[in-house]
Formats: structure tokens, C-alpha cells, sequence
């Protein structure tokens, strides 16, 4: 399923001890995709649904003003890909940071790979925020690898604890079918 301009990535720091807290607030907000708990500089990857850049701005605004997180990194998504074979099921999960040197040729690669959950494009310092899924962390550090062997840049987020909103699941599907179908 591909969509344009909706939803962002918001990378979360938060302080010593405080990452469960904010993790259980986020989850109750309505328009979370889902929230995953990081290892790395980053102790949040928090995907939420946006309808802009100003939407993003007001739900930032208002995590950023909690006195658990020490800062963020947003990136709003300009298109992206979503693969619909259960990615959410995946036992193992980790979020990728990618810059590339042929940025529709991987697109296209991507969209065909069994290892792709979510491709979207991003500004900023990298091309692309990915998630990667597999049965095993061997499977992800296989395709981080991969990744490498291609020349690409990027970070590396493993997932230690996900939470997909399986609610949000019908509500994205039915936004992105009507919104893609009206635009094309």
C-alpha cells in the first residue's frame, strides 16, 4: 500500500528511567501507528498519523512539553510504502535511518523485498525512515549488512518492545485506499 504527505516519525530521548512513561502515554493517543521502544540515541520511535506538517508541529508540541523527554527528532513523511503481509506480527523489528545514492531505484527495490515492513521518504540528513522485520535478529542484522555491501548510510534502531495500535490498522487502510485512489 503506498499513501503521500501523511504521517511522521518522531525519534524520543528520554530522561533516565522515564522511557516506560512516555512509551504508555503515547500509546493512548489516537492517532499513534505505533510506538517502539530503541536501543541506540534514541529511546522512542513513535509513528504517528498526520494530515500535515502543522498537525505534527501541535502533536510534537505537546510530547515535547512533557517533563520525561529530553528532546525529539521529527520527520515528516512525504511517500511511502507499507507492506500488508503482517509486519506487525514480526517478532523482531528495527527501524533504519537510510541515505542513499539512487533514491527511486531503492524505492522500487524495496517495495519487492521480503524484509521491508514500511519504506518512506523523509527530509533531512537521510533519505529514508525504514522498518525491517524478520523471525530472527540474525535476519535483520543479515539485511543491515546487505544495506552496507550497497554503499548506503545509514543508522540502526533495534527493537526492544512495540506496541501497533491494531485499531488504527482499518482507519489507515481505509485513508490511504480513498486518498491514493482520489489523487491518481
Amino acid at each position: 500500500m503506498e499513501w503521500e504527505k501523511r504521517s511522521a516519525y518522531v525519534y524520543i530521548k528520554t530522561y533516565n528511567g522515564k522511557t516506560e512513561a512516555v512509551y504508555d502515554k503515547i500509546k493512548e493517543f489516537g492517532n499513534t501507528i505505533g510506538v517502539f521502544m530503541t536501543s541506540g540515541n534514541y529511546d522512542l520511535v513513535w509513528w504517528v498519523d498526520t494530515q500535515d506538517v502543522k498537525d505534527a508541529y501541535n502533536w510534537i508540541s505537546q510530547v515535547r512539553g512533557w517533563t520525561e523527554v529530553e528532546w525529539t527528532s521529527t520527520y515528516q513523511t512525504y511517500y511511502g510504502y507499507r507492506n500488508e503481509t503482517g509486519y506487525w506480527e514480526k517478532p523482531y523489528i528495527g527501524w533504519f535511518k537510510v541515505r542513499t545514492k539512487d533514491f527511486r531505484a531503492t524505492y522500487d527495490e524495496w517495495q519487492n523485498s521480503e524484509w521491508v515492513g514500511v519504506a518512506t521518504s523523509i527530509t533531512g540528513d537521510y533519505d529514508w525512515i525504514c522498518m525491517f522485520y524478520g523471525d530472527t535478529y540474525e535476519e535483520l542484522y543479515k539485511y543491515m549488512y546487505e544495506l552496507k555491501s550497497k554503499g548506503y548510510d545509514y543508522e540502526y534502531y533495534p527493537v526492544l518492545k512495540s506496541f501497533w495500535n491494531t485499531e488504527y490498522q482499518q482507519k489507515w487502510q481505509e485513508f490511504t485506499t480513498t486518498t491514493y485512489q482520489t489523487q491518481n
